[in-house]
């Protein structure tokens, strides 16, 4: 790879374990790899990050460790600017939406946070929760490095530990953000409100810099900046949160399966698969989708013939074979007729996308939503009917987390 020193990155990598064991001075270590730090790229912090999630060290310590070293490479990391981005183009856009992010802390937020400081006042709060409303649309700029970028970078390169770092701060700004946000609508505690919004901007500002000088730089050495683009117009579609995205020009109808899959480069398709929009899957990973879901499906075409029923292993109404192809007005008593034919109708004419019904069957609560198929056109396809107990959901209160479990 471009510019890789093994000794350099031997030493960096020393100067990180060093940090994060906490074995030896900070200052010390510094002195004695100052020589190494000066000369410290991206493409090293890349490769020795990536090595760091080897280790036997858990994500906070190297979480730590990791702002402390990169505050010790901070010079050599900002000295670097790279003006060839395409303008318009995926990394200029997201260094653009960094930058309009950080110019609300600075020059929106900050100052509501000192004022807040001198005197507690109901106005300030007010100016202060629409201020952090405003913020907190921030996290699609999270998401969208999360569900474009990441994808990319790791069917592109080897070193993709450093996207694990990362991503965890990420969820440490989208809870400090809704912490923030409720100590606002709470009984103000201006203590907590600090060290809450303290960490916020620490790690908001520092994962600007990082993906600015850091991620943006390294992918764009590693990928094709034009296949990089082919993302541009779902992530458009998606929307870049501080960003006024009208005028900006973006290549329509482009393959994106073809462009991103693998990492650029085109996939060699298994025999049988069947290609979908966004994805490769072979049909008996189709069924298994299907009957591993928790509803029950049927799908009628525009014809109103029956084409599709999945088969989950607790199946609501029972469903045969003998369907397939039979028109779906021969699969409802007549008493029923009248409203299946007026859903129908009304789909067809574009009047409703959805009907929803709901019953008490054996105890349980049945819920059972129609809904319109319609091509990218607009041309109507046909109608799904998905059926679901939500007895146990109706239950649910509060939260409970992915990471609580």
């Amino acid at each position: 790879m471009s510019g890789f020193n093994g000794e350099k990155e031997e030493k960096f990598f020393g100067y990180c374990l060093g940090i994060i064991s906490g074995e030896e001075d900070g200052r010390k270590l510094f002195d004695k790899y100052r020589d190494v730090l000066k000369k410290v790229n991206y493409r090293d912090v890349i490769h020795v990050f990536h090595r760091l999630t080897e280790t036997e060290y858990p994500m906070d310590m190297i979480k730590n460790g990791v702002n402390k070293i990169l505050h010790a490479v901070f010079t050599p990391l900002n000295e670097f600017e790279f003006e060839g981005y395409l303008k318009d183009g995926v990394f200029d856009l997201m260094i653009r939406d960094n930058l309009k992010m950080e110019d609300k802390l600075t020059f929106k937020i900050k100052p509501l946070i000192k004022e807040v400081n001198r005197k507690v006042s109901k106005e300030i709060i007010l100016k202060l929760k629409e201020g952090f409303q405003e913020l907190s649309l921030f996290k699609k700029h999270y998401d969208l490095k999360e569900n474009f970028i990441f994808p990319l970078f790791e069917k592109s390169s080897e070193y993709t530990g450093c996207l694990k770092i990362m991503w965890s701060f990420d969820v440490d700004i989208r809870r400090n953000l809704k912490r923030a946000t409720s100590i606002l609508e709470e009984d103000f505690d201006v203590g907590e409100f600090n060290v809450v919004v303290g960490r916020l901007f620490f790690d908001m500002f520092a994962i600007s810099f990082r993906e600015n000088k850091i991620l943006f730089p390294y992918l764009y050495e590693i990928v094709d900046e034009d296949v990089v683009n082919e993302m541009l117009p779902e992530m458009v579609e998606f929307g870049f949160p501080f960003l006024n995205l009208e005028g900006v020009r973006h290549k329509k109808d482009v393959d994106i399966k073809e462009k991103i899959f693998n990492g650029g480069k085109k996939k060699v398709e298994n025999p049988g698969e069947v290609e979908l929009e966004y994805g490769f899957l072979l049909p008996q990973e189709i069924s298994l989708i299907f009957s591993h879901l928790p509803v029950d499906i049927t799908y009628v075409n525009e014809r109103d013939e029956v084409k599709f029923f999945s088969s989950p292993k607790k199946r609501i109404f029972p469903r045969t074979k003998a369907i397939l192809g039979r028109k779906v007005q021969n699969c409802h008593p007549q008493e029923s007729l009248e409203v299946v034919n007026k859903i129908l109708s009304e789909f067809k004419m574009g009047k409703k996308d959805r009907a929803i019904f709901w019953i008490d069957m054996n105890g349980r609560k049945i819920l059972i939503s129609y809904f319109a198929l319609r091509d990218k056109m607009g041309n109507y396809k046909g109608v799904i009917e998905v059926t679901q107990d939500i007895t146990e959901i109706k239950k649910i209160e509060g939260e409970k987390r992915l990471l609580d479990e």
